[in-house]
C-alpha cells in the first residue's frame, strides 16, 4: 500500500514539474491580438503587433464597427533590448471565452470501509466553459551588463462551469 501510494506521488510530481520552462502554452504567450490598456486613468484598446523582437502598439479607432487599426498612430514600441537604463512600463488586459477538454487516464481511489484501495484505468474526462481575463504586465529590467531588457509577466485566471464527464462499468 505504502509503495504504491509513494509511487503514485513520485508520477504526479514529476508530471507536474517537467516541461513548464520549455514551452509556453498558447495562452500564455503574449501575442498579436485586440487587448485593453489604461492610459491617463481611461480605457483604450490597442492591437498588439510582435514583429522580431520589437513590440508595436497601435491605437484602435471602437466608434464604428468594424474597429479600425491607427497604423499611422503607432503609439509605442519597444525592443526586447534596450541600452542605459531605460524604465518603461505598460499593463495590457485581454478577456476571452475558456472551453477546455480534461482527460485523466487514472484515478486512485483511496481505501473506505469494506473496500480495499483502488486504481481505476477507464476514461474518465471533464468539459469546462468559462470566462478568462489574462493581464500581462512589461517592465525593463536592468541585467548585469547595464542593459535594460524586456520581461513579460502574465497573470491569468478563469471562473467557470466544470462537467465531468466518466465512464460507468
Amino acid at each position: 500500500m505504502k509503495f504504491s501510494v509513494n509511487i503514485i506521488l513520485l508520477i504526479l510530481l514529476v508530471y507536474l514539474t517537467s516541461c513548464n520552462g520549455i514551452k509556453q502554452t498558447s495562452k500564455r504567450e503574449f501575442a498579436d491580438g485586440f487587448y485593453s490598456q489604461k492610459l491617463n486613468a481611461k480605457k483604450h484598446r490597442v492591437y498588439i503587433h510582435m514583429q522580431d523582437d520589437v513590440l508595436r502598439i497601435y491605437p484602435v479607432k471602437t466608434d464604428k464597427c468594424p474597429w479600425t487599426i491607427d497604423s499611422a498612430g503607432i503609439h509605442s514600441f519597444f525592443n526586447k533590448e534596450m541600452g542605459g537604463s531605460f524604465t518603461e512600463k505598460a499593463a495590457f488586459n485581454k478577456s476571452s471565452l475558456d472551453i477546455d477538454f480534461l482527460t485523466m487516464p487514472l484515478k486512485y481511489r483511496s481505501q473506505s470501509t469494506g473496500v480495499p484501495p483502488q486504481l481505476n484505468t477507464n476514461l474518465n474526462g471533464a468539459l469546462y466553459l468559462g470566462f478568462r481575463a489574462d493581464r500581462y504586465k512589461m517592465k525593463y529590467v536592468k541585467n548585469p551588463l547595464k542593459k535594460s531588457v524586456r520581461e513579460i509577466n502574465h497573470y491569468g485566471f478563469s471562473v467557470g462551469f466544470l462537467r465531468v464527464l466518466a465512464a460507468q462499468q
